[in-house]
This record gives C-alpha cells, structure tokens and sequence, in this order.
C-alpha cells in the first residue's frame, strides 16, 4: 500500500508543476514532513467531519429506502456497511494509516448508481474518492486539479 500512495505522491507532484515536492509527497516519500498535522483546529475540524459522515451512513444504512428517489436506487445495506467500516478505520487512527489522507478533509457523501455509496475527501487540488459497490466490491478515485490521476481496485471486505 506505501508504494502505491508513494506512486500517488509522485503523480501528484509531477502534475502540480512545484519546484519541489509540498510535504505530502516528502513524507510518502519517507521524509519527514514538519507541521503536515500540527493544527489543532484543522484536526478537530477532520474529526467532526468523519463523525457526521459516520451518522449519516449510519441513517442510510437504518433505512436505506428513505434515501431513493425516481433517479436514484436506495443506497445498499452492504455499501453501507463496508463504507461505515472504512470511515471507522478513519476515525479510529486520525486519518494517520495512509499518509496521502492526512493531507485531506473528508467532504461527504453520496449514493451511485446501483446503490453503490461514495466517500469523499478533498484537500486543495488534491481529492480522493472511495466508491464502495453494492456486490462488495471498492474503488479509490484520486484527483489533482479535477483531473482523475489514478483508479484502484481495492481488496473486498464484504463478509
């Protein structure tokens, strides 16, 4: 997972068009990157995010069908589940596990098609988005400046 969100690191940079690399792709690259989390109130700002996010999945997933529309299919109880898990794990380590997601505030979430639900995190031009499908199945979608820079598919986690 490091060499991948390095690899990440390093397409951001490459695209940002900067002298040298910001301290996010420093630290994925393995230096040290001073003050990247030294705001307490950006922190608590994070936090409150992920923990509204946490509510609000949690009510999509207590009653799925009260979301639908003519457009729209209710979110999947099972999309539900692994993007609580995923926000969760967020939660649980401060958004500290993968380096690229300390730079980013969770933003929100919305519904797809097929009931698939997306999490949605954005920092500057930097965005992620973690699509988590109604068969089990999960995506990450990472973006600079509005353009898709890279698309995996991640390892299932439906049980």
């Amino acid at each position: 997972m490091t060499a991948l969100l390095t690899d990440i690191g390093s397409d951001l940079y490459q695209a940002s068009g900067l002298r040298r690399p910001p301290a996010l792709v420093q630290l994925l690259a393995g230096s040290p990157a001073s003050g990247l989390n030294a705001d307490a109130p950006l922190l608590a700002a994070r936090r409150h995010a992920v923990e509204q996010i946490e509510r609000d999945l949690m009510a999509w997933w207590k009653a799925p069908d009260q979301f639908a529309d003519d457009e729209t299919a209710p979110p999947s109880r099972l999309a539900c589940q692994q993007a609580l898990r995923f926000v969760r794990q967020l939660k649980a380590d401060g958004m500290q596990s993968w380096p690229l997601l300390s730079h980013l505030r969770p933003t929100g979430i919305s519904v797809g098609s097929g009931g698939a639900v997306s999490v949605e995190l954005a920092g500057g031009p930097l965005a992620m988005t973690f699509t988590f499908e109604s068969d089990g199945s999960s995506e990450q979608f990472v973006f600079a400046s509005g353009k898709l820079l890279a698309r995996h598919q991640l390892a299932s986690t439906a049980t």
